[in-house]
């Protein structure tokens, strides 16, 4: 591939709509270089949002600085249990602290719950067209933020970059009386609960370190009875594990479920059908 000393506007034009449709500026600029051979730097790609595709900067307003900083309450613990599933903090060549996460688009509302618990003003949801391996595209929404106290609050509490990979993951600063709606988190994000005829299953998916802890935390949670794994199955890499309980102790883990509090709507009623069983 011949590399090119100016970028042509064409590409900038393409590039703006991978933009529009979700991608963060580092895969525009891989986008860019494995068509043209040359890599643009990030600022590079900020000029061409401003000038080029009509994007204005919104300066965020961050009404809660030390959010993470201490997990106080039960909405603390169940949204840092929901990203430890789900979300990712990285920080950039650039210094720059980023977190982000993307759901489908069906959970939605809940990602909604998420931007109005963190509380930034100018900050909304986007939603946004994501392929998968199939190169099939789905919709999904995701939400971002750059702000180096908050990343570094959500990663004092052991959730790190490549956290799935990481081979020696451990969750720090939850205190038992927040295993519960940390727990509860942590399904919502990387949980199956339903039922297999008339039998209730509940099952999880982890990095392989946080195996012993997260159980530890279920014991505590259920309490009546030791917790019975009834399948275990660790991934190809050896990173990841999945979990997946009888039919006696789901039934226990559905109940934090059982009350009033933030959870995924769609899990939460199964759960409560669960209990009715």
């Amino acid at each position: 591939m011949q590399t090119v000393k100016y970028f042509d506007k064409h590409l900038i034009e393409k590039a703006g709509q991978l933009y529009k449709n979700g991608k963060t500026y580092a895969e525009i600029a891989q986008f860019v270089f494995e068509k043209c051979g040359r890599r643009p730097k990030h600022g590079t790609v900020n000029s061409w949002a401003r000038k080029k595709w009509g994007i204005r900067r919104t300066y965020f307003q961050y009404n809660k600085p030390n959010l993470f900083g201490d997990i106080q309450n039960n909405e603390d613990a169940y949204w840092l249990g929901f990203i430890l599933a789900d979300g990712c903090v990285r920080v950039d060549g650039d210094g720059r602290y980023r977190f982000s996460i993307r759901l489908a688009i069906k959970d939605k509302e809940h990602l909604e719950k998420f931007a109005r618990f963190c509380d930034i003003d100018g900050n909304d949801i986007r939603v946004v067209k994501t392929s998968i391996k199939n190169f099939s595209t789905y919709l999904g929404v995701d939400y971002y933020f750059t702000n180096k106290k908050i990343v570094t609050n959500i990663m004092n509490h052991g959730i790190v970059p490549m956290k799935t990979s990481s081979q020696n993951l451990e969750i720090n600063g939850i205190k038992p009386e927040f295993y519960k709606p940390f727990v509860r988190g942590f399904i919502d994000g990387d949980g199956y609960i339903g039922l297999r005829g008339k039998n209730a299953r509940v099952q999880i998916l982890c990095n392989i370190s946080l195996e012993d802890q997260l159980l530890d935390m279920l014991n505590y949670v259920i309490s009546e009875n030791p917790i019975v794994t009834c399948k275990k199955s660790i991934s190809k890499d050896g990173n990841t594990v999945s979990l997946e309980f009888s039919a006696a102790t789901s039934r226990l883990i559905a109940k934090i479920y059982d009350n009033g509090e933030i959870a995924l709507e769609r899990k939460k009623k199964i759960a409560l059908d669960i209990l009715r069983i």
